[in-house]
C-alpha cells in the first residue's frame, strides 16, 4: 500500500487563478507541451486521462485514473510536468496529484494526493511500510535519495559521463554509434535501439544471447548510454550478474535486505549481464524473481544478456525461464568477413598508429572466433608498431598473430592449457601460479596468464577466476587491465607474453 497523502514545501505566491475553466485551460496548454515530447504510448499510458480539477491561487490539482498512473508520472514524469506548468504559467505554480476515487482499480484505496514543489526542492521516495500505514511523512533524505531526485530533475553535473544510480559507471565509449552493424548482429542491434527509444512498451524483456565476445555487453552499455542521455529522468541500472549476486549476499551478511531490495526494484530501466550465472543458486533466483516481477509491473523495463538462451540453462527455475521467454529473444552470430574489416576499420579511427589494409585484411579472414579475439589481434599490432617506431608488415603480422589464428586441426586454447603452460614458461608449478603468493615475478607470471587466458578463451573474467585458484572476477580485471596498459611500453613484457602465446599455439599440434 502506498502513502496516502505526501506533500512538500511551497512557495506561497499570489496568483489569479481559481476556477476549474481556467484549470482546464492551464491543463491544456501543458498537455500539448508533454504530448509533444513523449511517444503515442507513454501519452497513452500515463496523461491520457489526466484531468484537471481547479487552480487556486499557486496550486494546480490534477486527478489520474488511479494509484499506478500517480506513481508513473511522479516516478518518470514530474520534472516533464514541471517544466509544462513553467512554461504554461509560472515556475510559482505547484502542482497536487489526486486519484479518482471512482475508478474500479481504487475500490480499495482510500483517494491520495501528492504534492510538489515545480522548483524542485524537496521531494520523498518510497517511504517504508511503517511510515505509509501511518501516513508519516519523511523529514529527511538519505544521501542516496538526494543523487536519485538530483537525476530524476535533469541536474547531472556530468552529462558526458553517465552514471547508474549505485556509482558505476556506464563506460561512455559503447554507444550505438560505436556498434558496428552487420548481418550477424543487425537484429540485436535493431531491437536494443527500439528499447532504447521506447522503454517498457515494444520488446519487454529483452533477452540477448551469444557466444562471449559477439557485443551482448557493447548493447547493454549502448542502451544505458541512450537512456541516460535522452531521458534523465530514468533511473537506469547496468550490473552484471556477478555484482547482482554480491550486493544479494552482502544484504544478507549485513541484515539490510530491504535496502538490497529498495535500491533493485524500483528501477525504471534494469540491464544484467551474464544471467546464465544465476543458475544453480536457488536463493539468488528467488530474489530474482521478486526484483524482475516488481520492475516490470511498475512499468519498468528489463534487458538480460547471457552466453545461451533460456532453453539451454538447465539450471534455472521454470518461472524464470517463462518470464525470460515472455519478451523478445534475439542472438548475435559470428561477424562476416565484411563486418570484422568494419570493426577494425572502426577501432583504427581513435588510433594515431598506421595499419596496412594488407594486414587488416589478414586479421579479418584469419581471426573469425569472436570480436574481442580481433581486437586483440589489433592490439598486438599496434603495440608492436609503437614499441619498434615502424609500420608492421604482413609477414611481422603473421608471424605475431601465429597463436591467433583459426585452425581447425588444433586444439582448442583452454584455461588449464594456459596455466599449466605458464608455469613451464616462467618456472613456477601450477599450484604456485594459482596460488596466493606475492612474489614479485610469480604475481606478473599469474597476471600474464590471466590476461592471455581473457583474450585466447571465451571464459568470462569469474570463470578464469574460478580456475586461478577461485578468485574474485575483479582481480582478474585488474590483471588484464595492467598488463594491456603496460605490453604498450614495457618491451620485456610484450616479448614474455609472445614466449606464452608461442609456446600455447606450439602445444596445440
Amino acid at each position: 500500500m502506498i502513502q496516502e497523502t505526501r506533500t512538500t514545501h511551497i512557495r506561497e505566491v499570489e496568483n489569479p487563478h481559481k476556477s476549474s475553466r481556467k484549470a482546464a485551460l492551464l491543463w491544456n496548454d501543458c498537455a500539448k507541451n508533454i504530448r509533444n515530447q513523449l511517444s503515442d504510448i507513454a501519452w497513452n499510458t500515463t496523461f491520457n486521462n489526466t484531468k484537471a480539477l481547479e487552480l487556486q491561487q499557486d496550486l494546480l490539482t490534477l486527478q489520474v485514473p488511479t494509484v499506478l498512473h500517480k506513481m508513473r508520472i511522479e516516478r518518470k514524469y514530474f520534472p516533464l510536468l514541471k517544466n509544462a506548468v513553467e512554461e504554461a504559467a509560472s515556475p510559482d505554480i505547484s502542482v497536487m496529484l489526486t486519484i479518482d476515487s471512482n475508478t474500479d482499480d481504487n475500490a480499495a484505496t482510500p483517494s491520495s494526493t501528492t504534492q510538489h514543489n515545480t522548483t524542485y526542492s524537496s521531494t520523498t521516495q518510497h517511504n517504508t511500510a511503517h511510515e505509509r500505514n501511518n501516513g508519516v511523512q519523511r523529514s529527511s533524505t538519505t544521501k542516496r535519495s538526494d543523487e536519485h531526485i538530483a537525476k530524476r530533475s535533469g541536474k547531472r553535473q556530468n552529462a558526458s559521463s553517465p552514471s547508474s544510480p549505485d556509482g558505476c559507471n556506464i563506460k561512455p565509449q559503447l554507444t550505438f554509434e560505436q556498434f558496428v552493424i552487420g548481418s550477424s548482429n543487425r537484429f540485436a542491434h535493431a531491437a536494443a535501439l527500439a528499447v532504447a527509444e521506447n522503454p517498457a512498451n515494444d520488446y519487454n524483456p529483452l533477452f540477448i544471447h551469444s557466444d562471449s565476445g559477439m557485443g551482448k555487453t557493447h548493447l547493454l552499455y549502448a542502451i544505458a548510454n541512450y537512456t541516460t542521455r535522452n531521458y534523465p529522468t530514468y533511473r537506469t541500472r547496468y550490473i552484471t550478474s556477478e555484482k547482482f549476486v554480491n550486493d544479494f549476499i552482502r544484504s544478507i551478511r549485513h541484515n539490510t535486505q530491504s535496502e538490497f531490495r529498495q535500491m533493485y526494484r524500483h528501477d525504471d530501466l534494469l540491464l544484467i549481464d551474464d544471467i546464465q550465472f544465476l543458475q544453480d543458486k536457488t536463493g539468488l533466483q528467488e530474489e530474482f524473481f521478486h526484483t524482475f516481477n516488481e520492475v516490470f509491473q511498475n512499468g519498468g523495463q528489463v534487458v538480460l544478456s547471457s552466453d545461451r538462451q533460456p532453453d539451454a540453462m538447465p539450471g534455472l527455475e521454470n518461472r524464470l525461464r517463462s518470464r525470460f521467454k515472455s519478451g523478445l529473444i534475439t542472438d548475435i552470430q559470428l561477424p562476416d568477413h565484411v563486418t570484422r574489416l568494419a570493426i577494425l576499420q572502426k577501432k583504427l579511427e581513435t588510433k594515431k598508429v598506421q595499419v596496412l589494409d594488407s594486414v587488416l585484411n589478414y586479421i579479418a579472414e584469419n581471426v573469425a572466433n569472436s570480436i574481442r579475439e580481433l581486437e586483440g589481434a589489433l592490439t598486438k599490432i599496434l603495440a608492436h608498431s609503437k614499441l619498434n617506431n615502424e609500420i608492421c608488415d604482413i609477414d611481422t603480422a603473421k608471424h605475431l598473430l601465429s597463436s591467433l589464428v583459426s585452425s581447425k586441426a588444433k586444439e582448442p586454447i583452454t584455461v588449464d592449457l594456459i596455466i599449466d603452460t605458464a608455469s613451464m614458461i616462467y618456472g613456477f608449478t601450477r599450484e604456485q601460479i594459482t596460488g596466493g603468493s606475492r612474489v614479485r615475478n610469480l604475481v606478473q607470471a599469474r597476471q600474464v596468464a590471466m590476461y592471455t587466458a581473457r583474450n585466447l578463451t571465451s571464459f568470462s573474467y569469474p570463470e578464469i577466476g574460478k580456475q586461478f585458484g577461485g578468485r574474485d572476477h575483479t582481480t582478474v580485471i585488474h590483471s588484464y587491465n595492467k598488463i594491456k596498459e603496460q605490453l604498450s611500453h614495457d618491451r620485456e613484457l610484450f616479448e614474455s607474453t609472445q614466449r606464452l602465446q608461442g609456446a600455447l599455439e606450439h602445444a596445440r599440434t
